[in-house]
């Protein structure tokens, strides 16, 4: 199609043997048999560019030689698009490794979260993880319910001022710079700080232990809690010195008595001289 159209047309429109780009460039970006193709691609263009020139019986080498250009600027475009070819093709496979690889990367990241996140919810200990502004990035379900009894009862805003967080003696609120989280965000490290949370019959014990977490540099980047509920081994602790106070208490009482009545009781030494003396 394209010899018959510059056959007839070339002395009326120019640049008509520039259509043999087009297949050309289809035999080079297919990929197969390139040796064969470029072979084809300059062969075809040769006989698109010498059809005319035999029929019009410009047979000699000199009449041959002229339109020469023409099949070697489609050699060089068929080189330079099998190049271009090859290269995305290569980038292609490149590009489809990377994505098989990061499908496994992102199924294995699904399946070490999904196993986390099954560990953190079996454990009976709350888990709390912040980053270095202090926002919550990661909680477990049992520190969820931790998290709910620090509210004041009637609340759902989580409002430092306004938590519920006391001290040892259950009554007194804790300043903000004392408790756990605000500690933990100024990179404090510490075991075993025990808060009391919520208030009336809810209220809980929480042990409190806090490590950093730093970047490759070292810099301070959030920070791991960890909050046991302690409230029945604290209650225990709190009937057991009741109790010794109590047996102390009702101990003394008694234990006061028999000392004042050995006290006043005459020991034998001091009961034989009068004898003596009546005697005489």
């Amino acid at each position: 199609m394209i010899c018959l159209l510059y056959t007839g047309g070339r002395d009326s429109v120019t640049g008509l043997s520039l259509l043999c780009v087009l297949p050309v460039f289809w035999l080079a970006w297919s990929g197969a048999a390139r040796r064969l193709a470029g072979l084809l691609s300059f062969a075809g263009t040769v006989l698109v560019v010498w059809t005319p020139l035999i029929l019009a019986g410009q047979t000699e080498l000199r009449d041959l030689a002229a339109p020469m250009l023409i099949p070697f600027i489609m050699l060089a475009i068929f080189g330079t698009v099998a190049i271009v070819e090859r290269d995305t093709l290569e980038q292609q496979k490149e590009l489809r490794a990377a994505k098989v690889e990061l499908q496994e990367s992102l199924l294995e990241s699904r399946r070490s979260s999904t196993l986390l996140s099954a560990v953190l919810d079996t454990v009976d200990v709350g888990v709390l993880a912040l980053d270095r502004h202090g926002e919550i990035i990661l909680m477990n379900n049992r520190q969820v319910i931790n998290h709910e009894l620090t509210l004041p009862v009637g609340t759902t805003s989580f409002v430092e001022e306004t938590l519920e967080i006391f001290g040892l003696d259950r009554r007194t609120q804790l300043p903000p710079h004392a408790r756990p989280a605000q500690r933990a965000m100024r990179g404090d490290s510490f075991s075993d700080y025990v808060v009391w949370v919520g208030s009336g019959e809810r209220q809980r014990a929480l042990a409190v232990a806090a490590r950093p977490v730093t970047d490759d540099d070292g810099a301070f980047n959030g920070s791991v809690l960890a909050l046991s509920d302690v409230t029945d081994m604290v209650n225990a602790l709190q009937s057991k010195d009741d109790f010794v106070a109590n047996v102390s208490h009702e101990l003394r009482t008694p234990l006061t008595s028999i000392l004042g009545y050995l006290d006043l009781t005459p020991t034998p030494s001091s009961s034989c001289c009068p004898r003596r003396s009546w005697a005489n």
